[in-house]
């Protein structure tokens, strides 16, 4: 049971392009962004605050985008905000899953538009 999930990557890619890849991604899988305060912060979300299964259950996605280099550093973590007995927990290893998606397709858009 895990309410949480953290991952930091570098990519070999300008800022740009990764937050550009960040963004498709979301978009292709039902996550809605929120404003970003700064262009390197960015937030998405996805279910629903009371969504009884974890899948229905509201996911949240905080990313942070730090140049290095000649590349970009990528801090994702992506927990939920469930409201029902056990707050936060979530039953199966879906944000896991998420967040390596997220990031492999990051890694998949950077190699086919260098």
């Amino acid at each position: 049971m895990k309410s949480f999930c953290h991952r930091l990557e570098y990519f070999e890619a300008p800022e740009k392009l990764v937050h550009t890849a960040a963004k498709s991604w979301w978009q292709d899988n039902g996550f809605i962004v929120q404003s970003p305060e700064c262009s390197s912060v960015i937030a998405s979300y996805r279910g629903r605050g009371f969504g009884i299964t974890d899948k229905a259950t509201k996911r949240i996605m905080q990313v942070i985008l730090q140049p290095v280099g000649n590349g970009t550093a990528v801090s994702v973590y992506h927990h939920t905000s469930r409201i029902l007995f056990i707050t936060g927990v979530m039953f199966g290893n879906i944000l896991d899953r998420e967040t390596d998606s997220f990031l492999q397709s990051i890694h998949e858009y950077v190699a086919a538009n260098k």
